[in-house]
């Protein structure tokens, strides 16, 4: 069973960042690479999934800012902002899916 994380509407508007922000980088003359995509999209993801928590009917919580990791992969490292709520979700479920 699978869960959405992302409503099509907040797809749009992470996809719309993304592209704006390869765009203003090419006109600085700077070549966007895969793994600028990933960190962005990841980055992007994990805010979404933020303030769904944050949005659930008779959540009391706030945002309580990022904290940094990095991710290493074969295309580059990532510098991931985790976001942090100030209340609950210490460890985000991440919930995935194997193929058994």
């Amino acid at each position: 069973m699978s869960r959405e994380i992302i409503d099509e509407e907040k797809k749009k508007e992470l996809i719309n960042e993304i592209a704006l922000k390869v765009v203003k980088d090419m006109e600085k003359g700077e070549k966007p690479s895969i793994s600028m995509l990933f960190e962005e999209l990841i980055n992007g993801i994990m805010k979404c999934e933020q303030d769904k928590y944050l949005n659930e009917e008779g959540k009391v919580d706030n945002a309580n800012g990022y904290y940094n990791r990095t991710l290493s992969l074969s295309v580059g490292r990532l510098n991931l902002k985790v976001p942090r709520v100030r209340y609950g979700m210490s460890n985000i479920a991440w919930e995935v899916e194997t193929c058994g």
